[in-house]
């Protein structure tokens, strides 16, 4: 079936299922790729429950009246990088650390500064295992605390403690802050080799 007949039978059917314009605002258009991608321009509101999966692009920013969540990224600290494993993703806010694969120099690699916005913060919660480590990435020259951590040096991520990593800017780097499981502020970690 040509897509163009698909998307004018099936505009309808998304109407009726919670997706329409807004009062003042021009019916959205919703394109269907054989691929099964879903690209929509215009304005919508979105009633009832939507599961999304995959990545989505917005040529606004969207709003969000009821807050957003977004899942945990589970990852393993471990002695080389390796996607999928100890790499968090560009857009992760929140990151759950498993036990370590080897030992306390295990690490976990935050995304390239060039692929978050300034002021993205991510969140991880240490495991209770071991002591691990935080890194930019290999051969990056971008710091944590004003340190080089590609390697060079690491951020000390201690068991049981949450830390929060601010993107500053693509010059001076991130910002790394600790919290005790109490909620205490931990003692400032300056990444040394």
């Amino acid at each position: 079936m040509p897509l163009d007949k698909f998307e004018r039978r099936e505009l309808p059917f998304y109407r009726r299922t919670g997706f329409k314009a807004g009062p003042s605002e021009a019916a959205p258009t919703i394109q269907v790729t054989e691929a099964g991608t879903v690209a929509v321009s215009g304005n919508m509101t979105v009633t009832g429950t939507t599961t999304q999966t995959g990545a989505q692009a917005f040529a606004a920013a969207p709003t969000m009246a009821l807050g957003l969540f977004s899942t945990a990224q589970s990852l393993t600290p471990t002695a080389t990088d390796t996607a999928g494993v100890n790499v968090i993703l560009p857009g992760v806010t929140s990151v759950r650390l498993g036990a370590n694969v080897t030992d306390a120099n295990d690490y976990t690699v935050l995304p390239a500064l060039s692929s978050v916005p300034n002021g993205h913060c991510i969140t991880i919660i240490a495991g209770s295992a071991a002591n691990s480590e935080v890194r930019t990435p290999a051969s990056s020259a971008e710091e944590i605390n004003s340190e080089d951590c590609d390697g060079t040096k690491e951020y000390l991520l201690t068991a049981t403690e949450i830390h929060r990593f601010t993107k500053i800017d693509n010059t001076i780097g991130w910002m790394g802050q600790g919290f005790t499981a109490i909620g205490a502020v931990a003692t400032a970690v300056v990444p040394d080799a």
